[in-house]
């Protein structure tokens, strides 16, 4: 349950807009229900995979997800690994966003596809080195049009 009684004052935006005053009154009331599974193979000695999925569903918006995941680690040596993964992650929207207007619901969950390589190299028996090249592709951001640069939780 959530509880809102705000109100917010005209303000000036980052681009140099006034956004109008307004006030966020309600009382909010659902559910989040989430499931993991993982599936661990080691089809040869020195590497090891992980297959996921996860399923999401929040009741307010009557938006559910499913993300898969995918990684591996490879043995070079006893101290070293050469490490992947990818994956689909969704975000469910804050609240406080999705009751300001009752079309709000209809949006997208934002996802994100994540894309790691990486490789471990344990110096000592308390000293792990990692490097890891990372990259995250965004879709569905809610965006205002007029400032398509800004997300709209950062205004």
């Amino acid at each position: 349950m959530s509880d809102y009684d705000n109100f917010y004052s005209q303000y000036t935006d980052a681009l140099g807009d006034t956004v109008p005053a307004f006030i966020l009154d309600k009382g909010i009331s659902s559910n989040k229900f989430a499931a993991f599974v993982n599936y661990i193979v080691k089809p040869i000695v020195k590497l090891t995979t992980t297959l996921g999925i996860r399923a999401d569903y929040f009741s307010y918006n009557k938006k559910s997800s499913v993300s898969p995941r995918f990684s591996f680690s490879y043995q070079l040596s006893a101290l070293t690994s050469v490490n992947g993964s990818i994956g689909i992650y969704y975000q469910t929207l804050p609240l406080i966003l999705l009751t300001q207007n009752e079309n709000n619901k209809n949006l997208k969950n934002p996802l994100a596809i994540h894309y790691i390589l990486g490789i471990d190299h344990l110096i000592t028996e308390n000293t792990k080195f990692t490097l890891e090249v990372y990259q995250k592709d965004y879709k569905n951001f809610p965006l205002d049009p007029t400032q398509p640069t800004l997300f709209l939780i950062d205004k």
